[in-house]
């Protein structure tokens, strides 16, 4: 793109694109908050590499990890309110799944089954990934095996980075970062049918509408609608915010222009209930912030029902973070909660809290800043309590880079 192209897609832009006012920027981690590792994994048989979390109806917290386990594949594992971890399947590679992705996470059924997925595994030229269930016995059973390779000709998607969510009807939906009919990554749908479960490829993406779709799916049952981000776009790279109804019909709600408004969504936005939508961008914004490529340290943003976009902060690098790989989730109140992959007083990223003001800004203030020792370098979605206590897994813990669980009280 030449610099006029440039400057005529950024006045454009720039017409729905606000910057909220930020009334109080705290920098210094919170002497209130409460940070405490539950639990440090130690690689092995132990795992390594955990993903984000979910909770059963008795507090215990469960997730999966890339690697480590029995043979190497990674595990799911259940821990329990006194950090007691309990490894539940150890993932062999064929034909059940290897290697969950770190920004993955699983859900329950209202039975108490788990689902989930896997990166990679299978068997054949299916070992592009899988989605599976695990009941309360223990026992796997793979609903789908991704194809991957040659000859691969149903463009049904390979290699899931995320989790899976449920509709009211019991059908599971989900996004593969690659495969589909241009390679770019599919939204898909599993329905149950006495006992199987058949693929549906909603929308297979084609690089005009999205490419690299590594974050889940958000449903808004009130009007049978998913929401989602790529990490990539034509004309500009930077990653989109979409829509799509159940039938596949996608429409793009906003592409983003770095350095306008960020770069490189890798979450899902955050749905409220009055359906304006709040996301992180991992890259993008502030220019002079150097980031991993040079191209910014991220921003958070949200989007109306009438498409503006307004960025509520611009990582600078320092002390605030950088790269907000996971995304957001809210308490009660309306207060946003989310971390950064990187910077921090140490330089292992953050935990960080927004808050609106009576003036129409935004609040922004470090709850954590992480150290290395525990925990280092998060990049998986919190989960909040009914309390308001944040649950989290960073990749590294300090003393191994085996990764950690940990809770903050804000």
């Amino acid at each position: 793109m030449n610099p006029n192209e440039f400057w005529a897609a950024a006045s454009k832009t720039l017409v729905t694109v606000t910057v909220a006012l930020i009334a109080i920027l705290v920098l210094v981690p919170s002497a209130g908050a409460q940070f405490k590792t539950i639990y440090r994994f130690r690689g092995g048989t132990n795992g390594s590499g955990p993903s984000g979390l979910v909770f059963d109806a008795a507090g215990n917290l469960y997730g999966t990890t890339y690697g480590g386990g029995t043979y190497g594949y990674g595990t799911i594992f259940k821990l329990n309110k006194a950090g007691k971890k309990t490894v539940l399947y150890n993932f062999a590679g064929a034909p059940d799944g290897a290697n969950p992705h770190p920004y993955a996470n699983l859900i329950f059924d209202d039975k108490g089954n788990l689902y989930g997925t896997t990166y990679l595994g299978g068997v054949g030229n299916q070992v592009g990934g899988t989605v599976f269930e695990l009941d309360a016995a223990g026992a796997e059973t793979v609903l789908h095996r991704f194809c991957y390779g040659f000859p691969c000709t149903d463009g049904d998607g390979e290699f899931p980075t995320a989790g899976l969510l449920f509709d009211e009807a019991g059908n599971l939906y989900g996004t593969t970062a690659a495969g589909g009919y241009q390679y770019v990554g599919v939204v898909f749908k599993l329905t149950p049918n006495d006992g199987n479960w058949s693929e549906t490829v909603l929308h297979s993406f084609e690089i005009a509408d999205g490419d690299d779709v590594e974050g889940g799916l958000v449903w808004d049952s009130s009007r049978s609608t998913l929401y989602g981000t790529t990490l990539k776009n034509p004309p500009y790279g930077a990653g989109t915010v979409f829509k799509m109804d159940t039938t596949g019909a996608l429409t793009v709600l906003h592409s983003f222009l770095n350095p306008i408004d960020g770069d490189t969504p890798y979450k899902p936005p955050l749905l409220d209930a009055l359906d304006t939508l709040y996301g992180t961008d991992a890259f993008g914004g502030n220019r002079s912030c150097p980031g991993p490529f040079g191209d910014g340290c991220g921003t958070v943003w949200k989007l109306d029902t009438n498409g503006n976009l307004a960025v509520l902060h611009t990582f600078t690098g320092g002390k605030d973070g950088s790269s907000p790989l996971s995304g957001l989730v809210s308490d009660q109140a309306g207060n946003l909660y989310g971390m950064t992959s990187g910077g921090g007083i140490y330089g292992f990223g953050v935990v960080f809290e927004m808050g609106p003001t009576p003036s129409g800004g935004w609040t922004y203030r470090v709850i954590h800043a992480f150290r290395n020792r525990p925990g280092a370098n998060p990049c998986s979605n919190l989960i909040i309590d009914a309390a308001g206590i944040l649950y989290g897994t960073t990749q590294g813990d300090g003393i191994t880079t085996f990764g950690s669980v940990f809770e903050i009280a804000p």
